[in-house]
C-alpha cells in the first residue's frame, strides 16, 4: 500500500477539530456552569434580601397595631368606666364608653375598623360601632384568654360582617393593677398585603405571599383568584411549614434556621424557583416564588453567544488545523520526493538550510544517504577497466 502525505493531512485535521470540538464544548459547558451558579447565587440573596425586608416591616407593623391597642388600654377613662370607685356613681354607660371610643381613638390610625372592650368577665360592654349590641360573652376568644396578661395578636381571618380579611390587636386593661378587662382592636389586612404584595424586586413572575403554620394563604395572590385562607399546596409551603413545626418552639430557633431554595413545578407546568422565611412574632411563613425561565433569562441569552463563540472559535481551530496539516504535509511530500529520487537514482542534495527539529534532521539524513549513494555509484564507475583503444 502507497503511503499518501494527504491521509496525514486530513488525518491531522480531523484530529485537532475534535480536539478543538471537545475543548470548546468543555468550555462552553464549565462557563455555562458557573453562570447558573452565580445566578443562583445572586437569586438567593436577592430572595433573602426581599424576605429579609418585608418580615421585618410587617414585625414594625404588627408591633405598632399592637402598641396601638396597648396605649389605648392604658387610658385611664376606660378604666374607670369598667371598675368605678365605690364611693362615686358610675363613671359612664356603655354608651357613653361607646361613644368615647368612637371619638378619641377609632380615628388615630388607618384601617382601623372597631375598637371594643370586654369586661373582666368576658362580656362586651362598648363598641365604636355604635349600633353593635353589646352584652355578648366572648370569654372564650382567644382575644380575652390570651390578652389578659400581654398584648395579643390574633391571627388573620374573614369577618363575618363584611367578608374582609381582619387582624386583631388586644391589650388587658388594669385599675390599680387589678385586672378590669381587655380592649380589642379590630383591624383591615391591606397594610400587610401591601407590604407582602410590593411587586418591586419581584419581576414580571415573582410571588411574595404569607401562610399560616397550617398552610392556609393569609394574604392575596398577586396572580391567582385563590382566596385568603384557602390551603396551599406546594413544596415550597410544605418545607416552611415543616420547619415552622419543627424549630419554631422559639422564636430564636426558627429565625436561625435557614432552607435551600426550593424548585417544584406550579398548576400551570412552570418550573418554580422559592425561598422562605418567618414571620416569627406569629410564627407565620412567608413565601417568595419566581418561574425559573424568568431566573434563567440571562444563562438562555448567554446560551447564544456561546453558540456564536463556539462556531467562531471551532471555525479558527479548523483554519489553524488546516495550516498546520498543510506545513506538516509539504515536508512530508519533500521527503518522498527525496526518497524517489534516491531510489531512482536521481537525487542531489539540495544546498537549502534545514529547519532545526526532527524532520529538518530526516531531510538531511536522507540528504546524506542520497550523498553516499552517489559517491558510491561514482566509485563504482571509476573502478572498472577502460575499453581497450583500438586505433
Amino acid at each position: 500500500m502507497k503511503f499518501k502525505s494527504g491521509h496525514v493531512k486530513y488525518r491531522i485535521v480531523l484530529s485537532i477539530c475534535i480536539f478543538g470540538v471537545i475543548i470548546t464544548t468543555a468550555a462552553i459547558y464549565i462557563s455555562t456552569a458557573i453562570e447558573r451558579t452565580n445566578i443562583r447565587l445572586s437569586l438567593s440573596q436577592h430572595l433573602d434580601t426581599i424576605i429579609n425586608e418585608r418580615t421585618s416591616h410587617i414585625e414594625t407593623y404588627l408591633d405598632g397595631i399592637k402598641g396601638y391597642a396597648k396605649d389605648t388600654a392604658a387610658d385611664q377613662r376606660i378604666a374607670d368606666c369598667l371598675m368605678p370607685d365605690t364611693s362615686t356613681a358610675s363613671a359612664c354607660t356603655p354608651d357613653e364608653l361607646s361613644v368615647y371610643l368612637l371619638k378619641n381613638k377609632f380615628p388615630l390610625i388607618n384601617n382601623l375598623v372597631e375598637v371594643y372592650i370586654l369586661d373582666a368577665a368576658g362580656i362586651e360592654k362598648a363598641s365604636s360601632f355604635l349600633n353593635t349590641k353589646l352584652g355578648n360573652d366572648l370569654s372564650n376568644s382567644r382575644e380575652y384568654l390570651d390578652a389578659k396578661q400581654i398584648p395579643y395578636i390574633s391571627d388573620i381571618y374573614i369577618s363575618s360582617a363584611s367578608g374582609e380579611p381582619m387582624i386583631n390587636a388586644a391589650a388587658p386593661i388594669f385599675k390599680n393593677a387589678k385586672f378590669a378587662g381587655v380592649l380589642v382592636s379590630r383591624f383591615r389586612t391591606t397594610a400587610i398585603d401591601s407590604i407582602v404584595n410590593n411587586p418591586e424586586s419581584l419581576g414580571q413572575t415573582g410571588e411574595a405571599y404569607l401562610v399560616n403554620r397550617d398552610g392556609n394563604r393569609l394574604t392575596p395572590s398577586r396572580f391567582s383568584n385563590q382566596n385568603v385562607l384557602e390551603k396551599i399546596n406546594n413544596q415550597n409551603v410544605t418545607n416552611c411549614t415543616t420547619d415552622i413545626k419543627k424549630y419554631g418552639q422559639g422564636a430564636n430557633d426558627i429565625a436561625e434556621h435557614t432552607e435551600l431554595q426550593t424548585r417544584f413545578i406550579n398548576t400551570d407546568g412552570n418550573m418554580i424557583i422559592g425561598d422562605h422565611g418567618y414571620v416569627t412574632s406569629r410564627k407565620w411563613c412567608f413565601l417568595v416564588e419566581m418561574t425559573e425561565k424568568e431566573v434563567t433569562k440571562p444563562i438562555d441569552s448567554l446560551n447564544w453567544i456561546n453558540i456564536v463563540v463556539g462556531i467562531i472559535t471551532i471555525s479558527a481551530i479548523t483554519g489553524f488545523a488546516f495550516w498546520i496539516s498543510n506545513r506538516v504535509s509539504r515536508t512530508i511530500k519533500e521527503l518522498l520526493h527525496i526518497a524517489h529520487e534516491i531510489e531512482g537514482g536521481r537525487h542531489e542534495p539540495t544546498q537549502d538550510a534545514y529547519p532545526n527539529n526532527e524532520v529538518g534532521q530526516m531531510v538531511a539524513t536522507l540528504d546524506r544517504i542520497g550523498k553516499k549513494l552517489n559517491d558510491k555509484k561514482d566509485g563504482k564507475n571509476n573502478t572498472e577497466t577502460p575499453t581497450p583503444w583500438t586505433p
